[in-house]
């Protein structure tokens, strides 16, 4: 038999495991659908994870994408998350290759199940530069992984860091869908259209 105090106990203790379950079936997400939380494993190496995923990626014939902002690798800085300005971030493209119609860009939180937060096509491929918080004309903004258009920014609340993966496709056809034709759908098309691509890697440390 258990002492009058410990019988006492079994109560309280109880209670706490309940809360802490729940506690921790809660997502940690500030997107609506998002995907639950898919960080890299503790037994992997920084130089593991960058093997799957380059901090850089160059594609055929120097295609490139850079960032006056961050470097690759480097933490987005606040103004382009959802507790700053919550706008785009500035890039730059090297080296388009001949035989492209359009170039297609697309964002997406590699540490949360590849959440998308901006997919953009219909960029001329005699585009240099893209403007922080705007886009090239003739561009089209396509749904993103929130239900809405255009840039989604990530948030610095999800309690760790995340990985935002900025991918260039220079296109041999163009796009031609709606912009709000299935996301899943649309990427699959670019996808199948790509002559080559590139890729910049960010971070965000909640």
């Amino acid at each position: 038999m258990f002492p009058a105090s410990r019988k006492l106990l079994w109560p309280v203790l109880l209670t706490l495991i309940v809360v802490v379950s729940a506690c921790s079936a809660t997502t940690t997400g500030r997107e609506l659908g998002e995907a639950p939380i898919q960080s890299a494993t503790p037994t992997q190496t920084d130089a593991e994870v960058q093997q799957l995923i380059p901090l850089a990626e160059e594609g055929e014939n120097g295609f490139s994408l850079s960032s006056p902002v961050f470097a690759p690798g480097a933490e987005l800085p606040e103004a382009f998350t959802s507790v700053g300005g919550d706008i785009s971030p500035p890039l730059v493209i090297s080296g388009t290759p001949p035989g492209t119609v359009e170039i297609a860009l697309l964002v997406t939180d590699v540490d949360n199940g590849d959440f998308v937060h901006w997919l953009v096509a219909g960029i001329s491929p005699d585009t240099l530069m893209i403007d922080q918080g705007s886009l090239p004309p003739g561009a089209i903004a396509h749904q993103n992984g929130a239900g809405g258009f255009g840039w989604f920014a990530p948030s610095k609340s999800l309690g760790a860091v995340h990985r935002y993966r900025f991918q260039l496709f220079a296109l041999a056809n163009p796009l031609g869908l709606d912009p709000g034709h299935d996301l899943l759908a649309t990427i699959d098309t670019i996808e199948r259209n790509t002559l080559t691509r590139s890729s910049l890697l960010a971070t965000i440390i909640g």
